[in-house]
């Protein structure tokens, strides 16, 4: 099986969380009109927002469209189980997505990733799971 390139897993990451930052930003946006505030309390909430929006439409997708995302969709990857690639549990997908919703995380796998020349994630390994090319792989 062919695990998805670290580029693509990258994109399809910035894309997903760009998605859930507009969201979130519009909806502060239209908060602030309303009850104006400091900037910084502006930063925080947006943030914040799309942590928990990114979080929310990662843990649907990968619990109900068979382990992709808006961003996964585009770049032609899937996450399935590692051992048998099959769809991917749901408290894989909960736990999976809980930590890549958090900004720091993401941000050090990265790091991890780029360091030690690895194909797989912390999120890989901390859930049994793999990212992979979609369309070589068929789910029931």
């Amino acid at each position: 099986m062919q695990i998805a390139l670290f580029e693509k897993r990258l994109m399809a990451y910035i894309l997903d969380y760009s998605i859930a930052f507009a969201i979130s930003l519009g909806i502060v946006i239209t908060y602030s009109i309303s009850f104006p505030s400091g900037f910084l309390e502006f930063v925080d909430i947006t943030l914040v927002l799309s942590s928990v929006i990114y979080f929310i439409g990662t843990f649907i997708g990968y619990a109900l469209l068979n382990g992709t995302t808006i961003g996964k969709l585009i770049f032609r990857i899937r996450v399935v189980n590692k051992n048998d690639y099959s769809r991917i549990k749901i408290g894989a997908s909960f736990f999976r997505a809980a930590m890549q919703s958090v900004l720091v995380i993401a941000v050090l796998n990265v790091i991890y990733q780029l360091v030690y020349r690895s194909s797989e994630s912390i999120f890989d390994d901390a859930t049994r799971t793999i990212c992979v090319n979609r369309h070589l792989v068929n789910i029931q």
